[in-house]
């Protein structure tokens, strides 16, 4: 062969070298995305979980101090009609009673 020749084959050779070197690296840095994407998406998720997670204990919290008010609101309510039952009982037990009596003994003429 001539020395032409061979100069094209070497440069064939070490252009395939080179096209093959460019490929193993487009390969690994490939790889190296999907990692590095792989990794990034469970941040992701585990961001979006513990988001999650707190949003649901605030709600909780909030839910339990609903419902504490609602309850604290309902047994003052409770507390109130009492005080009114207790006063007006009070003030009318006499003549209630009086009432009473008077009927029960009319009744048994």
């Amino acid at each position: 062969m001539e020395t032409n020749d061979l100069n094209i084959i070497r440069q064939l050779l070490d252009m395939d070298k080179k096209a093959r070197m460019l490929v193993e690296n487009a390969e690994k840095e490939r790889q190296k995305a999907e990692s590095n994407l792989a990794d990034e998406k469970a941040r992701v998720e585990a961001d979006i979980l513990s988001k999650a997670q707190n949003r649901i204990v605030k709600l909780k919290n909030q839910t339990a101090d609903e419902t504490s008010k609602e309850t604290n609101s309902i047994e003052e309510e409770g507390r109130q009609m009492m005080q009114r039952l207790e006063a007006n009982f009070a003030q009318h037990h006499t003549q209630w009673e009086d009432e009473l009596f008077k009927r029960c003994v009319s009744m048994s003429r």
